[in-house]
């Protein structure tokens, strides 16, 4: 089937005349562009906002390690193996 345009002179919903257009464009170049810059940024603000939000906040920084020797020796003495000891978390300081 053969589509027809017609070509109009149509107001912009800005109000500005737009001539020669096909009938079923309703918005002139400028809202087009300023439409299509509003739905990019609608789109690209959750990402923005996250990132910023996570560059805010400070890293947790993990607490520092015992040596394995003086792990090793702990547990010894407490007369579990190293892989216990590790699993019990108490290689941490």
């Amino acid at each position: 089937m053969k589509s027809t345009t017609k070509i109009v002179s149509k107001l912009c919903r800005c109000g500005r005349i737009m001539e020669n257009v096909p009938q079923q464009r309703v918005l002139c170049e400028v809202c087009r562009k300023e439409q299509e810059k509003q739905k990019l940024e609608a789109h690209r603000s959750p990402y923005v906002q996250d990132t910023a939000r996570r560059a805010s906040r400070p890293r947790a920084k993990s607490q520092p390690y015992k040596s394995i020797e003086q792990c090793v020796r702990e547990a010894k003495a407490l007369g579990i193996s190293y892989g216990q000891f590790v699993a019990r978390r108490l290689d941490r300081m």
